[in-house]
């Protein structure tokens, strides 16, 4: 039995470990050849003598022709899959070590996951990677990001997806349209969040998504700021040990009292980098452009695109109990031009710069607790009187995890100082909900 290789105490220092250059497979224990033929038994000790000396070209025909007599013997089907996966033979390895995935042996099981998420990952297949990490240290697979994220990553060509929320919001006025646009003050409200979507992955080996979410925000007693959101997205992502590329576009449309309120598309592209293929650690720079249209005369100053760059570094602990993100951010908002013959305070166009800082820390492997920052300075100088806006953005979390709904319960708030007192505000939101999922395939 190749103990000290599969142990499952060791088995996502080794995925980490086999990252680095210099790492040796070479300090594998030995592994007893199972035939009784003493010439299989010969082939098996000499491809495990090449394996400890690195040896992987020579090792695997003897290993291939051990396995074959001994009727694919787990620990020989095990070190014949990494020195596939070393050859840079993703798919076979993947042939030789799936069968062993669910192996009665938890420690061939966990070996045979462990490399099969290797092979995933050079193939690029991350959601899948993850997968199998998951199932191997809970929570370890799961990347940082604000708020209640969206559970265990899944490998599955089909997904499902449903949320019900309720939110209570502490500025919203409690009372019709046209009093509020006379004389906003700061009041209370709460609504609804209903959403159903899917994602789709047509290739299980490739990394294309394809996938759409609609959003119901019905408010319980202002009825005309009923809030309608669908968004449609496709997006590709190409990981290695060291490297992803993601490319990502969406269309949006949103109505506001079942009214057109814009029409939005938008393109994101990420580049991350692992430095020394370290799966610990990762450097993000991202772009983000969108252009949003305004068809009624009442949000047309918000016509128009804007961009964001955004450079951050995030990392976990090995167990994967915490995730952290820190990050600066730049601003664009290109928005309509401001009429200043009517109102200078509808100019909307601004130069911003900001830090973002998340933390998500899994006390338990059901349940995961997150924290995000943000604070983002904007300059509105296209006007007579240049206006500063200081935004500053805080939420906690709390999500139980399951296979199929995760539970969440948190608070936001969020607060804008104005040189021009009609922009400040404060703005406390509490939130309880649930997310439901389905893999159907």
């Amino acid at each position: 039995m190749t103990g000290g290789l599969i142990r499952a105490g060791l088995v996502f220092w080794l995925f980490a470990l086999s990252h680095f250059p210099g790492f040796s497979w070479a300090q594998s224990p030995p592994v007893a050849a199972p035939s009784r033929d003493p010439s299989i038994a010969e082939d098996a000790a000499r491809g495990v003598a090449l394996f400890r000396q690195d040896d992987c070209a020579g090792a695997r025909p003897l290993l291939t022709r051990a396995r074959q007599a001994a009727g694919a013997e787990p620990e020989l089907s095990i070190l014949l899959g990494i020195c596939l996966l070393r050859s840079g033979e993703s798919l076979l390895a993947l042939q030789v070590l799936l069968p062993f995935r669910s192996h009665r042996d938890p420690e061939i099981a966990e070996a045979a996951r462990l490399f099969i998420a290797l092979a995933h990952r050079e193939l690029g297949a991350e959601q899948a990677a993850q997968r199998e990490l998951e199932r191997l240290v809970p929570g370890a697979a799961r990347p940082p990001g604000p708020g209640p994220g969206p559970g265990p990553a899944s490998a599955s060509r089909l997904v499902l997806r449903a949320g019900l929320a309720l939110e209570f919001d502490g500025n919203v006025p409690l009372t019709d349209r046209a009093t509020y646009e006379a004389s906003p003050t700061p009041s209370m409200d709460g609504n609804a969040v209903i959403s159903v979507g899917f994602l789709a992955r047509p290739f299980r080996q490739r990394g294309l998504m394809i996938g759409d979410t609609l959003t119901f925000r019905p408010q319980f007693r202002l009825h005309a700021y009923t809030f309608l959101h669908n968004t449609t997205s496709l997006a590709y992502q190409h990981t290695t040990s060291r490297h992803r590329l993601l490319v990502a576009g969406a269309f949006s449309q949103a109505l506001l009292d079942y009214h057109l309120l814009y029409l939005d598309g938008e393109g994101r592209l990420s580049y991350r980098h692992r430095p020394l293929g370290n799966p610990l650690i990762g450097v993000n720079l991202a772009y983000l452009g969108r252009y949003r249209h305004h068809p009624a005369p009442e949000f047309a100053s918000f016509t128009g695109h804007t961009h964001q760059l955004q450079l951050d570094v995030q990392g976990q602990t090995p167990q994967g109990l915490l995730f952290w993100q820190i990050g600066a951010q730049g601003l664009r908002e290109q928005l309509a031009a401001p009429d200043l013959t009517v109102e200078q305070s509808l100019n909307f166009r601004a130069w911003g710069l900001g830090l973002f800082a998340n933390l998500s820390v899994q006390p338990h492997r059901r349940v995961q607790l997150d924290a995000f920052g943000q604070y983002v300075r904007r300059w509105y100088a296209e006007q007579p009187i240049m206006r500063l806006d200081d935004y500053g953005a805080l939420d906690l979390s709390a999500t139980v995890l399951t296979k199929y709904v995760d539970v969440y319960l948190g608070g936001s708030l969020y607060l804008n100082d104005s040189t021009d007192a009609a922009f400040a505000y404060r703005k406390p939101v509490a939130y309880i909900g649930s997310r439901f999922r389905w893999e159907l395939f």
